[in-house]
C-alpha cells in the first residue's frame, strides 16, 4: 500500500514536470527595462527606458542623483544596451516539487531499506534536467549601435519599454511633472 502511495505521488510529480514549458518570450516588468546609452557627445546614460518612438527615446536618467526624463533621438547614440531579465520563477518550483519529495523519498528509502543510494540518484535526475533546461535559458538583451539602426526594429526596442505603445502628450505631462520638470531635457 505504502509504495503505491509513494508511486502515485512520483506520478503526480512527473506528470507536473511534463506539463512545464520554457517560454521563449522576454520576461519583463511592467517598469521599463534597464538602458545603457552612450551618445556621440561623450554622455553615457543609465536608466530606464520610458517609450521609443518616432526614432526618439524617452528614458529616465537615473545615474545623476535626482531622476530625470531626457530626450535621446537615435541618431544621436553610438551604442545601447538594454538588460533584459532572466527567467528565475523556476527556481521555487524545483525546489518546492522536485527537491523536497526527492528528499522525502530518499529519506523513506534510507529508513525501510539499503537502497537509498540507487533512489537518490533515480529521485535527483529530475532536479539536474530541470535545472539545466532552465539555467540555461538566457536573459533576454538588446544591444545596438548606430549602424544597427536600420536592422533593429522600433518592436524589438519598444517591448522593454514602460510604454511601448508611446507616451502621448497628456502622458508625457504628467510624468514630468511627477519628476519635477517642465519638458524634457534633451541629450545630444
Amino acid at each position: 500500500m505504502r509504495r503505491k502511495i509513494l508511486s502515485g505521488i512520483l506520478a503526480v510529480l512527473w506528470l507536473s514536470q511534463l506539463s512545464c514549458i520554457i517560454s521563449r518570450k522576454a520576461n519583463l516588468s511592467p517598469e521599463g527595462q534597464r538602458i545603457r546609452i552612450d551618445l556621440k557627445s561623450g554622455h553615457k546614460v543609465d536608466g530606464e527606458l520610458l517609450s521609443f518612438q518616432d526614432g526618439v527615446l524617452y528614458v529616465v536618467d537615473k545615474g545623476e542623483g535626482h531622476p530625470r526624463i531626457i530626450e535621446i533621438a537615435s541618431a544621436d547614440l553610438v551604442s545601447a544596451n538594454i538588460r533584459g531579465l532572466a527567467n528565475t520563477k523556476w527556481i521555487g518550483f524545483v525546489l518546492g516539487l522536485e527537491v523536497a519529495p526527492a528528499a522525502i523519498f530518499v529519506a523513506e528509502l534510507a529508513a525501510h531499506t539499503d537502497m537509498a543510494g540507487k533512489g537518490a540518484l533515480l529521485l535527483t535526475l529530475p532536479v539536474i534536467l530541470t535545472t539545466v533546461l532552465f539555467a540555461t535559458n538566457p536573459a533576454r538583451s538588446l544591444s545596438f549601435r548606430t549602424e544597427d539602426m536600420e536592422t533593429v526594429t522600433a518592436s524589438s526596442i519598444r517591448k522593454y519599454a514602460r510604454f511601448p505603445q508611446g507616451l502621448s502628450p497628456d502622458l508625457l505631462d504628467e510624468l514630468l511633472r511627477h519628476y519635477g520638470q517642465k519638458e524634457p531635457v534633451i541629450l545630444k
